[in-house]
Formats: C-alpha cells, sequence, structure tokens
C-alpha cells in the first residue's frame, strides 16, 4: 500500500520529468443563432509541462474506433491537470483533440491524455 508521503514523492518525480510544455484549451460551446450549437477553443489557454509520446500498440487498439486510420499521441501532464474529452492541447505548434484519460485511475502520478492530432 502506497502511503501519502510516497504518491506525493512519485507525483514530484514524475513533473520533474516532463521535457516540454503544452498550451491547453478547453471546449467551449455557444449558440449558433439557428438553435443549435457551436464549438470553439477560443478561451483561456493554460501552459503547463507535458510529455509527448505517440501511442503504444496495445493503447492504439483501445482507442482504435475513435483514431480510425490516425496516428494516435499521449500527452503526459501533472496527475491534477483539468482535461476532458474534446479539449485541445497544443505541443510544438501541433493541435491534438483529447479522446480521453486516464483521470480515473486511483494512485494516479500523471495524468496522460489519449490524444489524435488535429488536421
Amino acid at each position: 500500500m502506497l502511503s501519502n508521503i510516497d504518491l506525493a514523492n512519485m507525483r514530484t518525480m514524475q513533473v520533474a520529468a516532463l521535457p516540454s510544455t503544452a498550451a491547453l484549451r478547453p471546449r467551449e460551446y455557444s449558440g449558433d443563432g439557428i438553435g443549435g450549437k457551436r464549438e470553439s477553443w477560443a478561451g483561456a489557454t493554460t501552459t503547463v509541462p507535458c510529455r509527448l509520446a505517440e501511442m503504444s500498440k496495445e493503447t492504439r487498439v483501445r482507442w482504435a474506433d475513435k483514431l480510425g486510420t490516425q496516428a494516435g499521441w499521449v500527452v503526459t501532464m501533472a496527475y491534477d491537470q483539468s482535461v476532458v474529452a474534446g479539449d485541445h492541447i497544443i505541443v510544438a505548434g501541433e493541435t491534438y483533440t483529447v479522446l480521453g484519460t486516464n483521470a480515473a485511475e486511483s494512485w494516479q502520478t500523471a495524468l496522460r491524455a489519449y490524444c489524435m492530432m488535429v488536421k
């Protein structure tokens, strides 16, 4: 069993190992003037440390229905970041759409956002 101190130490080490930065852009909805909704990502941007990596084959299988033929990406951030499906993450000038996260896992040391690149 992990103690709270052990978990806090693991989280600190995880953040220290994040070599890049990401701009987080939450998805927002507004009226489209004809009774529908319009998606946008024009709101406030938060910049956080991150790591970008291509999805493993095993993870890609899990997200295959949403990825189709596109490559999958994992953006790793501090465990307490607020990111949900549909948000955009910008890393090194490329924009990624969040398909889902590992936020529901126990003893989380990092948040992993499973993404595909916006074309």
